[in-house]
């Protein structure tokens, strides 16, 4: 990336990963909308995520999200930090600035488009805006990021772990502590749930502690999970995750 982004010498930056797809009038929209939000950094549009073998879609990155209600067309930095990857990484088209690369220096080596983003508004301000229209395709298969990770508990440790450090990237930034807290907290809640599923009870509960961090609980769903952190199969069945 830091290549590239030396290399390049547009006023607008967009990158598109090896195995996903751009539709037509995906670069077009994007530019038109840079050109009349001067206040936005960074564009992203809606994606498709589809299988790898059918060609299905599977479900829509953005507004099939599970905090989706939570973010507006036009977020900044703190619902970043709070929501996590929101937007697909070849959805998202950056305005340039001085010294780009800069924002490569978050410090992770697996999860680096999220902490990009956030150092990206954190150095160079704006907003991160979204256009609801489908103009690529994510797609899913067996040796993709997810599929890698789905497998992986170890790499699902890290990965929780590097998501926590792109949180505690606004402290550079001047976001306010409290916002940090419940980016944190809410990326340990995800993990929770994500070994729940696994049955790796141990490391749901080990995730669930740190998770409430200052009491600072993400939402209603999170402070019942806590509750009811002893009894794993209950919280399935409160999940509506068993029969």
């Amino acid at each position: 990336m830091k290549n590239l982004l030396s290399e390049a010498s547009g006023q607008y930056i967009a990158y598109l990963d090896g195995d996903d797809i751009a539709l037509p009038g995906k670069l077009q929209q994007q530019v038109d909308y840079l050109d009349a939000h001067p206040e936005c950094r960074i564009v992203y549009h809606e994606s498709d995520m589809f299988d790898s073998k059918t060609g299905e879609t599977i479900k829509f990155f953005s507004r099939d999200f599970y905090n989706y209600r939570y973010i507006p067309k036009q977020a900044d930095i703190k619902h970043l930090i709070k929501y996590t990857v929101f937007l697909q990484a070849s959805s998202v088209m950056v305005r340039r600035y001085e010294n780009m690369t800069a924002a490569l220096e978050h410090g992770n080596s697996i999860i680096c488009d999220f902490p990009w983003h956030i150092m990206n508004l954190g150095l160079a301000g704006g907003t991160v805006d979204r256009i609801d229209s489908v103009l690529g395709r994510y797609r899913i298969h067996q040796d993709s990021f997810g599929g890698q990770t789905q497998r992986n508990v170890q790499r699902r440790i890290r990965v929780t772990e590097e998501l926590v450090n792109s949180c505690r990237l606004g402290n550079r930034f001047g976001v306010d502590e409290d916002t940090i807290k419940q980016g944190v907290n809410h990326v340990y809640f995800s993990a929770a749930l994500f070994f729940l599923r696994q049955d790796e009870f141990d490391l749901f509960r080990q995730m669930i502690e740190l998770s409430v961090s200052d009491n600072f609980y993400f939402d209603e769903r999170h402070r019942l999970v806590y509750q009811h952190r002893s009894a794993p199969e209950k919280v399935s069945e409160i999940l509506g995750w068993t029969e």
